[in-house]
């Protein structure tokens, strides 16, 4: 046991270090890795200007320059992305299985990640190939020896032997083999194509999803509500939830706020609350603690973000911001202030970057700033005329369903689909470990529609006792302890493990043992890997499933942000946040004269504006069930704290702040707060 747990030290250990230290034995200077792109690295801190004379060029480049500096990062960011953790940790953190699992639960397939790759615009899909060819130019040559390997890399390719499969995209994980994925040959003939647009998608949902999604966790909001109606009856328990669960709250600060009341809420703090009955609304559910069935879910969540930030490969962060208008500076110039705050970490999970480009006769890519490992953007920064900065919104962008299965004897699980019955979208991923031992887990979705394996993904199934299962035969499930009462009459499905997909009409119950009918038995006997949800007779197994608005579009936000490296002005900022389903703030400033949008309210120059961008669904019935669909709904759907609401807008509309005239100087200065040439903002658009 020490000498494994020794050995556990000592990988986590070299691996830190080699991450820490990647890149540290280059000299700064210059480096010309083509004939159309130079970079220009810094000598004091080494951090990288890349100059190019065409926009493909400059990708290319900006990937083999960022591998150089952080290939480690980049392999582990991509783990944590795609779900092969386990691949890499399965000696060091067991635990990291679930945290794949919880991947591959909630993302995406092969196939769904290079069709999101391949309904990008064209100009921005060949840009991001070029990138992945250029991590692979810097990956052949530590192979080839061209370049210093990193520890990191020694260690994954001697201690681990995953030479060949970096990132865990060498073979088939989910409906198929990464498409792009290539072996040693060609333009790379040491290493092969290893980073691929599929991981650079898979990283990119990562990034866009720990900044942009965001939900009320009606779930937890309705166990809520009912423990309180229990408690305290009908009327007091209402109220009380609403008190703890307030729709707005007309003191709360807000972004955007209401002149006529400096300090308070905007006007929309006084939105009407839409007519709804919380305490009929509970009786229309069935009677779960589904609070208690979703903390598997979000332990695991916790887990997979607290072993990824001690590798530096999490994206999360908090921050704030602010925008002064040059009238009130004292060089009449507008000033932005930017602040994320990601904790320390080493590496940062930000780094340095400026990327020029020479190509086009206007809207050139000209961004400095912060970048994210695996994105080819600056995430926060300018360019020559704009200065940007985002923070985190609350937009909601997540809605549950309690969807409620449909009890039959049968090896397909089918649920009540707004009114008709459906199949409930069953698939099998591998999770592979470091000596390739394959463990299969079963991935379930609900609202499939035309082929597309369903778009909400099942966060827990939910009855009167649920477990795994400790042996089986077959007519019988035993799991010492599981069933208080008498499960006579009710059904057994099994969701996970040996036999996933299965129901069963219960005979009769033990405290251990359900019992079924010798004429229903088992079609697939299951065994103590079978994931069990079980109810007594009249009740209902329900499947608790998550929909996001930016379903299968978390490319779409990169597209928008694509746009920001060419902002000319803070219309092009704009532009970038109207494109994005996700939810974010963005704060920006330029230096040009006063665009007329707003108002022009002195002597200072520029514009500046506010966004907060996302697509909000239209939701139909407020916080209530959809009609002739008593489960298929979204159970208190439009209950927040009023902070979020009160800066909400309606669907897919991006407010912006907009204002004023322009100066002189176009200088931006590279520090954290940019000083430019904006204005103050007296309406919203």
């Amino acid at each position: 046991m020490r000498i494994r747990q020794w050995f556990s030290f000592s990988l986590l250990l070299g691996l830190a270090l080699a991450i820490a230290l990647s890149g540290a034995g280059r000299e700064p200077g210059m480096t010309v890795a083509s004939p159309g792109a130079v970079t220009v690295r810094e000598p004091a801190f080494d951090l990288p200007h890349i100059y190019a004379d065409t926009d493909l060029e400059l990708a290319r480049e900006n990937g083999r320059e960022i591998a150089k500096d952080r290939l480690g990062q980049l392999i582990l960011m991509a783990r944590v992305g795609r779900g092969t953790l386990y691949q890499a940790f399965a000696l060091l953190d067991a635990s990291t299985f679930y945290d794949d699992l919880e991947v591959r639960r909630s993302g995406y397939t092969s196939s769904e990640l290079n069709n999101m790759f391949a309904k990008l615009p064209t100009d921005l899909r060949t840009l991001i190939l070029e990138y992945c060819k250029g991590v692979n130019d810097t990956i052949d040559a530590i192979y080839a020896g061209t370049l210093p390997e990193p520890l990191e890399i020694m260690l994954f390719r001697g201690t681990l032997g995953l030479e060949a499969d970096l990132f865990g995209n060498a073979t088939n994980i989910s409906d198929q083999v990464d498409p792009y994925f290539a072996a040693p040959g060609g333009e790379w003939p040491n290493a092969g194509f290893q980073f691929t647009p599929e991981i650079a998608m898979s990283i990119g949902v990562l990034q866009i999803r720990t900044f942009g999604s965001a939900s009320f966790g009606e779930p937890s909001r309705l166990t809520e509500l009912q423990s309180l109606v229990d408690k305290f009856g009908a009327t007091q328990g209402g109220q009380i939830w609403d008190d703890l669960n307030f729709l707005n709250d007309p003191l709360a600060p807000v972004t955007v706020p209401d002149p006529n009341t400096p300090g308070f809420g905007g006007p929309l703090a006084y939105h009407a609350v839409p007519e709804n009955d919380p305490v009929a609304l509970v009786a229309q559910f069935p009677h779960y603690d589904y609070d208690a069935a979703l903390e598997p879910v979000r332990e695991s969540q916790a887990h997979r973000e607290e072993f990824a930030r001690s590798l530096g490969a999490w994206p999360a962060m908090g921050s704030y911001a602010w925008i002064m208008d040059g009238e009130y500076s004292a060089t009449d110039n507008p000033w932005l202030g930017g602040f994320p705050q990601t904790g320390i970490q080493t590496p940062s999970i930000m780094h340095f970057i400026e990327s020029r480009s020479a190509e086009g006769a206007d809207h050139q890519v000209e961004a400095i700033g912060f970048g994210l490992v695996g994105l080819p953007a600056v995430v926060i920064g300018h360019t020559d005329s704009v200065a940007w900065t985002s923070t985190t919104a609350q937009l909601k962008v997540n809605d549950f369903y309690l969807d409620k299965l449909i009890p039959e004897n049968t090896d397909s699980l089918r649920y009540n689909d707004e009114g008709a019955d459906a199949a409930v979208s069953q698939r099998t991923d591998l999770i592979k470990d470091t000596f390739g031992n394959i463990t299969n887990v079963v991935v379930w979705r609900t609202h499939e529609r035309a082929g597309n394996g369903g778009s909400r993904t099942v966060e827990a199934f939910q009855g009167d006792a649920a477990g795994t299962a400790e042996l089986a035969d077959a007519t019988s499930l035993t799991d010492t302890g599981a069933f208080t009462g008498d499960f006579s009459g009710g059904y057994v499905a099994i969701v996970g493990g040996t036999g996933a997909g299965q129901m069963r009409p219960i005979l009769s119950s033990t405290s251990d043992t359900l019992t079924l009918d010798a004429g229903n038995a088992w079609t697939t006997t299951p065994d103590d890997t079978s994931e069990y949800v079980a109810v007594m007779s009249g009740n209902d197994i329900v499947a608790i499933s998550r929909e996001r608005v930016f379903w299968l579009e978390e490319s779409t936000s990169t597209a928008g942000w694509s746009l920001f490296q060419r902002a000319e002005n803070i219309l092009d900022i704009r532009r970038g946040t109207r494109m994005m389903p996700t939810t974010h703030n963005f704060y920006g400033a330029d230096n040009n004269a006063f665009n007329g949008i707003g108002t022009d309210l002195g002597t200072g120059t520029g514009n500046i504006g506010y966004w907060s961008g996302g697509f909000s669904r239209v939701r139909r019935a407020g916080r209530r069930p959809t009609p002739g669909c008593p489960w298929t709904a979204r159970p208190l759907t439009n209950w927040s704290s009023s902070a979020a609401l009160s800066i909400a807008r309606p669907p897919t509309r991006s407010p912006m702040l907009a204002l004023s005239p322009a100066r002189t100087s176009r200088r931006l200065l590279t520090t954290t707060a940019w000083t430019i040439r904006p204005r103050r903002a007296a309406s919203t658009s």
